[in-house]
């Protein structure tokens, strides 16, 4: 779940994963910080950082911010729209 704020142009926040147990495995979780910056036109440059590292552009209009969040290191990659709150 990516969690985060807004306060002039600057992202702060958090990315948490969680992973269902398989097999008998209990389930896992990790947590990445969140950093960016957002130009006057609403595009962003969003940062992971920690177990998961990431750098990747997106763009915030006046009720949504959209991004593809690139390949991990599983070979996946994640289309990223959040609905303002």
């Amino acid at each position: 779940m990516y969690t985060f704020g807004v306060k002039e142009s600057l992202i702060t926040g958090d990315l948490r994963v969680t992973y269902a147990g398989i097999g008998g495995e209990p389930a896992s979780a990790f947590d990445s910080d969140i950093t960016g910056e957002i130009d006057s036109n609403g595009a962003a440059i969003i940062e992971i950082r920690g177990r998961r590292n990431s750098l990747f552009p997106g763009s915030f209009t006046s009720t949504e911010f959209r991004a593809t969040d690139p390949t991990d290191s599983r070979g996946c990659s994640y289309d990223v729209l959040m609905k303002r709150r």
